[in-house]
């Protein structure tokens, strides 16, 4: 009889510890939840800055080929040049005036 009622008594106590360990794990979860929202929120947010990070990178690199290919162009490089020249020129020739 003894035992019989330590085992109705266990029992009892065993479904109300998994009612409140039910709770506790439902609200586990919403934390868990909310938790995972401010990661992604920061892991979108460094995402964010890499690709504008990534983005400035290409720029650069567009930049550059256009610089390369206007060095190669012999010449827009001559006509660079003679700009430079007639700019020079013109400059002097106000200053010793």
């Amino acid at each position: 009889m003894k035992k019989r009622f330590l085992l109705s008594l266990s029992l009892a106590v065993s479904s109300l510890h998994a009612e409140d360990n039910g709770f506790f794990v439902g609200v586990g979860y919403q934390i868990g939840e909310a938790v995972q929202m401010v990661k992604n929120t920061g892991e979108l947010k460094n995402l964010n800055e890499k690709y504008e990070q990534l983005n400035q990178y290409l720029n650069q690199v567009a930049s550059l080929k256009q610089s390369i290919q206007n060095a190669n162009n012999i010449e827009l490089v001559n006509s660079s040049l003679n700009y430079l020249k007639s700019f020079t020129s013109r400059n002097y020739n106000r200053t010793t005036q």
